[in-house]
């Protein structure tokens, strides 16, 4: 992920966004980016808090960045598609169906609808294919 600047560690980059967002010490925020870490699988989230983004495996940089977005709790996201190329890193476990077990049920489909002004107008011709 180009996201993560290679020149800082995990940690720091997840306590930035933490302390730029919610008004707490250093030492709060470290526990709450370990806590964070450790939500989002990361095994030994402590020890891995000191490394830098080259050590993570794909998957595990992916998660980081997942991380990084849940510290400012945001609402459910439909989840299944960002979740779908996670590392398994703890055997026995897949984040995949853990991610798809909190995806609230899709709302029913509801109908679109768009205003054309003129009989012959691009849009209802693409509107009609």
């Amino acid at each position: 992920m180009t996201s993560l600047n290679p020149v800082f560690t995990i940690g720091m980059q997840v306590m930035e966004v933490i302390q730029a967002h919610e008004r707490v010490s250093k030492e709060d925020a470290h526990r709450r980016a370990v806590e964070i870490l450790t939500e989002v699988g990361i095994p030994d989230a402590a020890q891995r808090m000191k490394q830098y983004p080259h050590h993570f495996s794909g998957g595990q940089r992916q998660r980081v960045m997942i991380a990084i977005a849940l510290v400012l709790n945001p609402s459910p996201p439909h989840r299944r598609e960002p979740t779908t190329a996670l590392d398994v890193t703890i055997p026995g476990t897949d984040p995949r169906a853990d991610a798809r077990d909190e995806v609230t049920p899709a709302p029913a489909r509801r109908s679109c609808s768009s205003r054309t002004t003129s009989p012959s107008s691009p849009r209802r011709a693409i509107a009609s294919r």
